[in-house]
């Protein structure tokens, strides 16, 4: 066995050692949602950059034994460990025991949420759907502005610039630095692409 063969499985054993005890963590109970959050922050420092994805099935050369959720849902259990709020084990009993309404309170200001915790408005019987009223009137949707056609998108600049900002964000609150690098840079590379399609028109010069 060559060098590079057996650092591969040395590798392999280790991301699987890691996608076992997240299975063992996955769970229904709030706490159990925290621990798994934590374990995928913490394998994704311990596998490093690259080897965070060999953990799901998704991955062409994945574990023997992926863990059971995909990497979008891994960074929904990240987002939930990483918040001071959410995370704090006083809270843990008046906190709905579900990990997608946890991670819509992930979205709510933490002050906000730390009211509403006080206040009992936020229980174990709290769903998606009664999230957004935790922010009050203001969190109604707008009347949304109609832009001029662009393709098939059908949201307005501003609207796309603020989704593009607010999924950047949540994203690279999960990610390393070098991960979030990486991201900024594909996300340049993007922009480059776009007004290589769609050229901007030039700006004439003033006469001196």
């Amino acid at each position: 066995m060559n060098r590079r063969h057996k650092v591969a499985l040395v590798h392999t054993d280790l991301a699987q050692q890691w996608a076992n005890r997240i299975n063992r963590t996955m769970g229904e109970a709030v706490g159990a949602i925290i621990a798994t959050g934590q374990a995928f922050v913490e394998a994704k420092k311990d596998l490093r950059h690259g080897g965070f994805l060999h953990l799901f099935a998704d991955h062409r050369e994945h574990v023997a034994t992926p863990v059971r959720c995909s990497r979008s849902t891994a960074f929904m259990f990240m987002a939930i460990a990483n918040h001071t709020v959410l995370a704090n084990v006083d809270h843990g009993q008046h906190l709905p025991p579900s990990w997608r309404t946890l991670y819509e309170l992930t979205k709510i200001p933490k002050p906000a949420l730390e009211r509403a915790l006080a206040e009992g408005r936020i229980t174990p019987a709290m769903e998606r759907r009664h999230v957004a009223r935790l922010l009050g009137p203001q969190s109604a949707t707008p009347p949304r502005r109609r832009a001029a056609p662009f393709d098939s998108v059908v949201l307005t600049e501003d609207e796309l610039v603020g989704a593009i900002y607010e999924k950047g964000c949540d994203l690279c609150r999960t990610l390393s630095a070098a991960d979030v690098a990486s991201f900024v840079a594909r996300a340049r590379a993007a922009i480059d692409a776009i007004a290589q399609r769609y050229p901007l028109p030039r700006t004439r010069k003033e006469p001196s």
